[in-house]
């Protein structure tokens, strides 16, 4: 299916995230912040990248610049728990940045999964 970058600082819901990514076949290289977005093979590598917004450290908005540095094409899923107010913000920033979906926690993996599919088959 895909190489998929997953960037989320809960533990719990990138575990959970994970696991419903490869159970569709996927292949998911996960981590807790967006240090990761550094690493270019492993961002030139990710078809999608699938980063919470605000994280510690490296935050999503910063990882979504470095990988669309590293690798132009790659679909962008953010992800984000803030308030309606803060997630019409949230809306437009990442809108201005190409980002393919956001998606407002909580939400069901198989939402996740499905937003994959979507943007796999566009």
């Amino acid at each position: 299916m895909a190489e998929i970058l997953l960037l989320e600082d809960g533990e719990a819901l990138r575990r959970l995230l994970t696991h419903a990514l490869r159970e569709d076949g996927h292949e998911v290289t996960a981590s807790e912040d967006g240090k990761i977005s550094y690493d270019r093979t492993v961002v030139s590598k990710a078809e999608i990248m699938i980063t919470d917004i605000d994280m510690p450290g490296v935050n999503g908005i910063e990882a979504i610049l470095i990988a669309q540095k590293i690798r132009p094409d790659v679909k962008i899923i953010a992800m984000s728990g803030a308030g309606m107010g803060d997630m019409d913000d949230y809306l437009n920033t990442c809108a201005g940045l190409g980002v393919k979906s956001i998606l407002q926690k909580p939400f069901e993996p198989d939402t996740l999964v499905m937003t994959v599919r979507t943007l796999l088959t566009a």
